[in-house]
């Protein structure tokens, strides 16, 4: 299968790539440094006119750009606007280029961050979202563009993976911040330590995600269960592997 991969420049994309390389021939665009080897690298701004054409003879996507405006970044205007083009934007850009190429599924991944009080106390997946800083925020309004365009064709087939927590299988259970590199075990508000989700749960979760044929759906991708309150129905038949 011919998977682009959309801003697969960042962590969890060179996670994807280290995993599916061997088994799909992937197309990295990102205006970052070129990808492993043998993996196609097109440099580009995924917000940029024409970028996206790159979908063309491909079989599926997956929208992996993102900006996240962390602590003191969420007041500064030009990181917001960054992220509400990058988040928001460049999906509704990857997805309509996805229709129009005739795609067969479209990967968005997304952040179990739409919920405002995830990483704190378990929540019930099934709520609708609420997160309300730009970040949650814009990836609410992602899984929207894609809910709503998704709704058009059936052609591909669309779904939204809510990721907590993407780490490294060497440094599983830890999670490695992205921001820092620093090693962290997430905790709830009442100190209880969970699992972040390794490398290979996730690349098994995409791989799922991609074989989808069905309508529009946001599933939670946890390594650790206990972080919900309740079970959702397995509809890409994605259970984590790796349990503490």
């Amino acid at each position: 299968m011919r998977v682009v991969l959309i801003g697969g420049g960042g962590m969890v994309g060179r996670l994807l790539c280290a995993h599916l390389a061997g088994r799909h021939d992937l197309v990295v665009v990102d205006p970052a440094t070129p990808g492993p080897p043998g993996v196609t690298h097109v440099a580009a701004d995924v917000t940029g006119e024409g970028a996206l054409d790159v979908l063309a003879g491909a079989d599926a996507a997956v929208h992996l750009a993102a900006v996240v405006p962390r602590a003191g970044e969420t007041a500064d205007p030009a990181r917001v606007t960054a992220a509400f083009a990058v988040n928001v934007g460049s999906v509704h850009l990857g997805l309509a280029a996805a229709q129009r190429h005739d795609l067969a599924a479209f990967v968005h991944i997304s952040s179990m961050s739409v919920h405002a009080d995830y990483g704190r106390r378990p929540i019930d997946p099934t709520a609708p979202p609420d997160a309300t800083e730009p970040y949650g925020l814009s990836k609410r309004l992602a899984e929207d563009v894609c809910l709503v365009l998704s709704a058009r064709r059936s052609r591909p087939s669309v779904c939204s993976l809510r990721l907590a927590y993407p780490t490294p299988d060497a440094d599983w259970p830890a999670w490695r911040r992205p921001d820092s590199g620093r090693l962290d075990r997430p905790r709830l508000a009442d100190g209880t330590p969970v699992a972040a989700l390794a490398g290979t749960d996730l690349a098994a979760a995409v791989e799922a995600a991609l074989r989808y044929r069905g309508g529009y759906r946001a599933v939670p991708i946890v390594g650790d269960p206990r972080t919900l309150d309740r079970d959702e129905p397995n509809v890409l038949g994605w259970t984590p592997a790796r349990i503490h």
